[in-house]
Parts: structure tokens; sequence; C-alpha cells
């Protein structure tokens, strides 16, 4: 296991509480996943609940993003959901990293996409180069120009490649503050309406 992943691993512990389970289900979760089953709290029993969780859905923008990302690894990582089931889509996230996990990422999530507006700054923050040098995994999908439903836009199968985003030499902040036209702050603080 590389360094960052270990040291990410270690910031999610604090953030496990998105994780846990409900009082009284640790032990029967550890069965479920032991047995690879899903716990459905539905019907407070582990089995193949295909409307239970078929799917694990992790998104998150800017540093929602990476903290997406760190979660999707760290579920892979304890085998608390497979990989092959986790959908991970984030949006305008930076590096969180290195070459190694990267590719590990990328062989392990056949559903990772990384959705990056324009001009946005932040996905390219921290550098590539430099004493610890950071890396995207997944599939970049690269808005260009403007960032509507129906906008043109490039898939870059390369995770961390010169082309896409990448090639953009001037970054512009506005690009990371509205994606598909909304401001995503607002967004928020309007409780997501």
């Amino acid at each position: 296991m590389t360094k960052i992943l270990e040291y990410s691993i270690l910031v999610f512990h604090v953030l496990i509480f998105v994780l846990k389970p409900t009082e009284g289900t640790s032990g029967i979760c550890s069965k479920c996943i032991q047995r690879g089953e899903v716990y459905c709290p539905m019907f407070d029993r582990c089995g193949i609940f295909p409307f239970c969780l078929k799917w694990i859905d992790i998104t998150g923008l800017s540093l929602g993003g990476a903290i997406a990302s760190v979660t999707s690894s760290y579920i892979a990582k304890l085998n608390l959901f497979p990989p092959s089931r986790t959908k991970l889509i984030t949006f305008g996230q930076p590096r969180v990293s290195d070459y190694d996990h990267a590719a590990w990422h990328d062989f392990t999530f056949p559903y990772s996409f990384r959705v990056i507006n324009g001009r946005d700054p932040v996905p390219h923050i921290p550098p590539k180069i430099g004493p610890i040098a950071l890396f995207h995994h997944g599939t970049e999908i690269w808005y260009p120009t403007e960032m509507w439903p129906l906008s043109n836009y490039k898939v870059c199968r390369e995770a961390d490649g010169d082309y896409c985003s990448n090639s953009m030499l001037l970054y512009n902040i506005m690009d990371h503050i509205y994606y598909f036209e909304v401001d995503v702050g607002e967004y928020g603080k309007n409780g997501c309406q």
C-alpha cells in the first residue's frame, strides 16, 4: 500500500462516521461482508437485495471529490463493497494520490470518472511535479468551452495525461464555482435546491 493511501485512510478514520453502521448492526454487517452479502436495513438482515444496494454511488465536488476518491479506496481496501459495483464521479477534484495508487485505482474501479469544467484550476493542484508528485485516477470528462447538459465534451482515458484539461495554460476560478451553469456554493447554501 502506498504511503499516500495509508495517510488517506488514516485521515479518513476521522470521517468514518459516514460509513458506521447503525447501533447494533456492526456484527451483522461484518457477517454479511464475510459471506459476500449486503446488510439491508429495510429487512434488518443480510442477503442479496437488488433494490437495497445494487450499486454504491460516491460523488463530490472539489474537496468533496477528493474525499469521495479516498472513500472509494477505503471501501475497496476494507472489502466493504465490491469495486465492480462502485460508481465514483467527482467534479473539480484536486489530485489525491501518488502514481502507484492512481494506477491501482484505475485497475480496481471500472466506473470512475472525473468531470472538469473548462479552465477550472482546482484539478491541477497540487502539481504533478515536486517532492510529493500527485496524480489523478480515472477517466477525465472535460467540458472545454461551456458546461450545459448537451454541451460538447472530451473523454480522456489517460487519467493525468497532457491532453484535455491539462492542455490549458491559463485557469479561471469561475469555472470551479459554476458546474453545469449552477453556482455550486449557492446551491449548497440553499439546501441543494
